[in-house]
């Protein structure tokens, strides 16, 4: 675990990921109250998917998507 937090999770992350747990705390607060997903874990995901949506990708999303639903 040590060596993927530390290739993965560098101090900006953590930074950039506590910075948006504060500014998005209302909202998490309602996404989790409805769906039962703490926010932390919400921002943990979309940090390492996307880096907090600097990597876009370049497939189109739906049919991602649609893809990975079949």
């Amino acid at each position: 675990f040590e060596q993927f937090r530390a290739k993965m999770v560098p101090p900006y992350r953590i930074q950039k990921g506590q910075a948006l747990l504060r500014q998005h705390a209302g909202l998490l607060a309602r996404i989790e109250s409805q769906y039962g997903v703490p926010g932390p874990v919400l921002i943990a995901i979309w940090g390492l998917e996307s880096d907090f949506g600097a990597a876009r990708g370049n497939l189109p999303v739906m049919r991602s998507i649609a893809t990975l639903a079949y």
